[in-house]
């Protein structure tokens, strides 16, 4: 077990790097004098952030399916495509928006804010009219909640990560893979600590292999990582990143924050696996169970990944 998940996690790691590095790359190749706008130089939208958006897209499309399931193995008989149409939209307004939907050409990020939140009602109206399509009202609140939440946790929180990446400064793409490196090198600092040191339980009823010491371990380990990686881009990467990356005061606060609060999503995650009375959310990724599996601490993570790092 350990094993698989050593590879598939190198393998996984190795992935987003490369991802990351094309996404800069097409951002960096992009024309001075380009003006974006809607539906006008289609290439922009291609290459400015476009393939940050269309994975987190996917990776929201597999993560509702595997939610959806959940809360039904909850006996909360939540929508799916519903939920589903509506956090993609989410994702796409954030995109759109900072690239001139609005009239303001240059975007700005309280016309994100504005449009999201007129998203977020409308999402509302569709999961009621959704729920009552079906002519039952046997479980309908449980229903219309489970959906809401669903739009919440995949639609909401994944902006933030989309809103790092579009409204940092030069170098967002690699800003982005910083935010999302030191929130799961805690999951491996705790993994490896409570494997070796851990005896006391951090919270026996929701989550029986999780201790306080493997918690400490991995804030120390997203402490160091957020630091160390804050510096290095700082000393060896090119001049256009230095200015996106904090400083060592702020790397260390964020790591701390974002390992407590990244465990937390971690732990929101077995609380819905209890309640549907299952280990992993799916089996699609080797040793890791489901997308969800691996998303948990990011979901939680990304606001203050958004509002330390960019605000």
């Amino acid at each position: 077990m350990l094993k698989q998940r050593l590879i598939f996690g190198a393998i996984m790691i190795a992935a987003l790097v490369g991802l990351i590095a094309l996404d800069d790359h097409l951002a960096e190749s992009l024309a001075t004098d380009v003006t974006p706008g809607l539906l006008v130089n289609l290439h922009y939208y291609l290459r400015d952030g476009g393939i940050v958006l269309a994975i987190l897209a996917i990776l929201v499309v597999l993560a509702a399916r595997e939610l959806n399931h959940l809360f039904h193995q909850a006996h909360a008989a939540s929508l799916l495509w519903i939920p589903t149409v509506v956090c993609i939209t989410l994702l796409a307004i954030t995109f759109l928006v900072r690239h001139g939907l609005t009239p303001n050409v240059s975007g700005d990020i309280t016309d994100d804010y504005r449009a999201s939140m007129t998203v977020l009602v409308g999402g509302l109206g569709a999961v009621c009219l959704g729920v009552m399509a079906r002519k039952q009202t046997s479980g309908a609140t449980a229903a219309i909640g489970a959906s809401m939440l669903m739009i919440v946790y995949l639609g909401l929180l994944p902006q933030f990560l989309l809103r790092l990446r579009m409204w940092a400064p030069s170098g967002a793409a690699w800003l982005l893979l910083y935010a999302i490196v030191v929130i799961k090198v805690c999951d491996i600092g705790a993994f490896f600590t409570g494997r070796s040191l851990g005896k006391h339980k951090l919270i026996e009823w929701l989550s029986p292999k999780k201790t306080i010491e493997g918690l400490a371990g991995g804030i120390a380990a997203s402490v160091l990582t957020a630091v160390g990686l804050a510096a290095a881009f700082k000393a060896w990467g090119p001049i256009r990143l230095h200015a996106a990356f904090p400083t060592s005061g702020v790397a260390a606060i964020y790591g701390a924050l974002s390992a407590v609060i990244g465990q937390t999503g971690d732990l929101v995650e077995s609380l819905f696996k209890r309640d549907a009375a299952t280990k992993d959310s799916a089996n699609a990724i080797p040793a890791f169970g489901g997308v969800l599996d691996v998303l948990d601490s990011l979901l939680l993570t990304a606001p203050l990944a958004y509002w330390m790092l960019i605000e």
